[in-house]
């Protein structure tokens, strides 16, 4: 590990252990190279996180095209119950080089939003708490932004795909906070250095439309004994031809030319996988990294979503 990353970690535990006293004691099993990742988290502990968005169009291998916008998610432990956790997600200082006046104003939506957060006693997702008033709120948000860009051609689509995030608690979740979501993915699973966990998933289909099958891969990649760090990655390939008809019908465009939209008729194969890379500290089970990325391909044309979590 080089001595950059070793001297963040020490401050970060020296921050956890002294100031934040907790029953300190490791998930990894050294006999059995396993690490059980749980979270050990006490009421008022928080953490604040940089989150990086970038999305990348590549054509050839050598034309990309980037768009990005960074903001600062503090996370807060609300409360603390025998069966339950309830964190507290504060979002701020949105910024983007996305050059859309439009997409700007979207992608500021949450700006100063406070999203409660519940998962069980081990740190496993359940959902959020505070669906309806997050709603209401971003509601005027909405009505502002088409009253600003009511004559601005296309804007009202955009608009339109963007509130669709916030209609339904299935959505808010998946969809307008997947980071949330991905920050939750590896809790309250045991996992071994060198035993992939393969299966099958259902996953929502974030294009509109029905749900989408794929394969999937789970490993504990690496254990830091000396650190009492560990990182487990989740990787999940979408079904091709499922993948085909949801990219085709959703009109994504692959790579960088904008008139070239992938038709239902294209002979050409699509490849669709999704990938979660996260770093945890053992003793607490806080998230010291995490990286997922959605990667759409087909020929020499890719699309890349990556979200990227580093502690602050």
């Amino acid at each position: 590990m080089n001595l950059k990353r070793k001297e963040i970690y020490f401050a970060i535990f020296y921050f956890l252990f002294v100031f934040n006293p907790i029953s300190v004691f490791s998930q990894i099993n050294a006999k059995d190279e396993s690490v059980e990742i749980v979270g050990y988290w006490n009421l008022n502990e928080k953490l604040n996180y940089i989150i990086d968005n970038r999305k990348y169009k590549i054509t050839s291998n050598d034309s990309t095209k980037t768009e990005y916008y960074k903001y600062t998610v503090e996370l807060f432990v609300k409360d603390s119950a025998s069966k339950s956790y309830q964190f507290e997600w504060v979002y701020s200082r949105f910024e983007t080089n996305i050059e859309n006046k439009v997409l700007q104003k979207l992608k500021q939506i949450n700006e100063g939003l406070k999203v409660k957060v519940i998962t069980t006693e081990i740190g496993q997702f359940v959902g959020i708490a505070n669906y309806e008033e997050i709603k209401q709120k971003v509601k005027p948000l909405f009505s502002a932004i088409k009253a600003e860009f009511k004559d601005t051609p296309g804007a009202s689509q955009l608009i339109k795909e963007h509130e669709a995030y916030y209609n339904s608690k299935d959505a808010l979740e998946n969809v307008a906070f997947r980071d949330i979501h991905q920050y939750y993915t590896f809790y309250g699973e045991t996992y071994k250095v060198n035993v992939d966990v393969k299966g099958k998933a259902m996953l929502r289909n974030n294009f509109g439309g029905d749900p989408l099958n794929a394969s999937l891969l789970v490993k504990l990649s690496e254990i830091d004994k000396e650190d009492k760090t560990s990182v487990v990655k989740l990787v999940h390939t979408i079904d091709a031809k499922q993948a085909k008809t949801a990219v085709s019908d959703a009109g994504i465009v692959i790579g960088n030319d904008k008139s070239k939209k992938f038709m239902p008729n294209s002979t050409e194969p699509i490849s669709y996988i999704e990938k979660v890379t996260t770093r945890f500290h053992a003793p607490t089970g806080w998230v010291l990294y995490s990286g997922s990325s959605n990667e759409i391909s087909s020929g020499k044309s890719k699309n890349i979503d990556e979200i990227v979590f580093k502690i602050k």
